[in-house]
């Protein structure tokens, strides 16, 4: 079964949390937009399943930047970095290992499915052979200047 976690980058502290999404609990009162936070699976002692389970945890909840939440996409790069929407990744496209070309693509979800964006905005629906045999090298909220040139 597909582990589904979110990343978001902190507000208060500028690092990045993962674990669940905790978007529609808390809104600005002046909009009533959603605030995002993410509660870190890292500081929680004990599985929860309920807000009852989670009442005590607190200090596990910390609200996030909007534009930097992301969802996990249940695959792992050829690194065993996991991927996450807005990841960064390259892969090379010559198989004989000589002379390697290199595409850089972003990670999108796209008509229920994860895949790469392409220059254009079209989304490639990709199989997970293609991730095993990419490398995460970082995100579209802090790395935009790597998609600067070839996608």
């Amino acid at each position: 079964m597909r582990k589904i976690k979110f990343r978001g980058k902190s507000v208060r502290y500028g690092l990045w949390l993962y674990g669940s999404l905790i978007n529609n609990a808390f809104f600005k009162s002046e909009t009533t937009e959603p605030i995002p936070y993410i509660l870190d699976s890292d500081r929680l002692d004990d599985d929860y399943d309920c807000w009852e389970d989670i009442a005590n945890e607190m200090d596990s909840f910390f609200r996030v930047i909007p534009e930097s939440v992301a969802q996990y996409t249940g695959l792992k790069d050829k690194h065993g970095k996991e991927i996450y929407e807005g990841d960064i990744v390259q892969r090379n496209i010559h198989r004989d290992g000589v002379n390697p070309r290199y595409i850089t693509s972003v990670v999108a979800f796209s008509n229920g499915a994860f895949g790469t964006e392409m220059e254009n905005g079209a989304v490639n629906n990709l199989n997970v052979n293609y991730f095993k045999t990419s490398k995460v090298i970082g995100n579209i909220y802090e790395d935009k200047h790597l998609l600067e040139g070839d996608r």
